[in-house]
């Protein structure tokens, strides 16, 4: 006897392909609610995905407005020359560029941040990063508190442990 997937038109042995492909059981494909399995499934994984997203979310904003006390307490250089000059003056304790940056401006940075032992983090875009501080545009940021810098390396690698895009080097 041959069971058909109605919507699929594919015999039973298919089905069960398609099903352990899907893990749907064999009684789901002949009772016929393998659809609403499949569909329970999906929404499960969606609302995971959308409580993530969610919490991402949540965490950008901590990170963005931590960027925003660290200016409004005058303890960030931004944009690219006042951030290089942190580096050098070894008063960076940490430095922060967007993602979108140059390759070139990525490895300026990663190179002098390696050589002075300074802990960089790739994080948000421009715009994003410069909006956080008050500012236009900045690709790299330069964080001078040890305390608000322990507090922002402290976020952004938990962000990067539930799934972010941060990558701390150092």
């Amino acid at each position: 006897m041959k069971y058909f997937l109605m919507s699929q038109g594919k015999p039973m042995a298919e089905a069960l392909i398609y099903a352990k492909m899907q893990s749907v059981s064999e009684k789901h494909l002949k009772t016929g609610d393998w659809r609403d399995h499949l569909k329970l499934r999906y929404l499960k994984k969606c609302g995971r995905d959308l409580k993530r997203s969610l919490a991402d979310i949540l965490e950008f904003e901590k990170i963005y407005s931590l960027l925003g006390l660290c200016m409004r307490a005058g303890k960030v250089k931004s944009g690219e020359f006042q951030t290089m000059e942190a580096i050098r003056k070894k008063t960076a304790q940490m430095v922060i560029v967007s993602l979108d940056a140059s390759e070139n401006t990525t490895k300026q940075f990663t190179d002098k941040c390696k050589y002075y032992d300074v802990p960089i983090f790739f994080f948000g875009d421009k715009e994003s990063l410069g909006h956080a501080i008050g500012k236009d545009v900045r690709t790299s940021l330069a964080i001078t508190d040890k305390g608000l810098s322990e507090s922002l390396r402290k976020n952004l690698l938990s962000l990067e442990i539930n799934g972010g895009n941060v990558n701390g080097k150092n």
